[in-house]
């Protein structure tokens, strides 16, 4: 029995046509790209990021900090972003540690690819959230606010 299916796995690995694409990330709170997907696309981008200010008690670790492109046409995406943090409050004393976790606001936004030529080796977009407050007082900002970006790359 194992054997055929052994034997079936291996057929249908070697029948099956595969496509590939170069993908370019955007990773949450990291790095944000001049590109966006197709039309038609989901990608998914998660990652892990720790966070520790210098003069701070306090570490935060994000994990996972998750964004969701939906390609909505050649030049436009949506996006959703979230993150849970687990957040360790240090004091003096080693024997006082606190940690909390939970999830951070919400974001929803939308890239706008504003010059993409094959002539010229310049990429330019526009990027915009909204942030809506999802999260408890701890982890979010209890207000609305709103996240702008241009994104500019050039290829030499």
């Amino acid at each position: 029995m194992e054997k055929k299916i052994y034997i079936l796995s291996i057929i249908l690995l070697l029948s099956m046509s595969s496509k590939s694409q170069t993908i370019i990330t955007d990773r949450p709170d990291q790095t944000e790209s001049s590109s966006t997907i197709e039309a038609g696309s989901i990608q998914i981008e998660t990652g892990v990021l720790l966070e520790e200010t210098g003069s701070s008690s306090k570490k935060s670790l994000y994990a996972p900090s998750t964004l969701f492109r939906i390609g909505l046409t050649n030049k436009i995406e949506f996006r959703i972003i979230n993150q849970f943090e687990h957040a360790i409050y240090m004091g003096s004393a080693i024997a006082f540690t606190n940690v909390i976790s939970g999830v951070n606001d919400l974001e929803l936004g939308a890239k706008f690819q504003l010059l993409k030529k094959d002539e010229i080796s310049t990429e330019i977009a526009f990027l915009s959230h909204i942030v809506i407050p999802t999260a408890s007082q701890m982890f979010g900002n209890e207000k609305m606010g709103i996240i702008n970006k241009l994104c500019v790359s050039h290829r030499s």
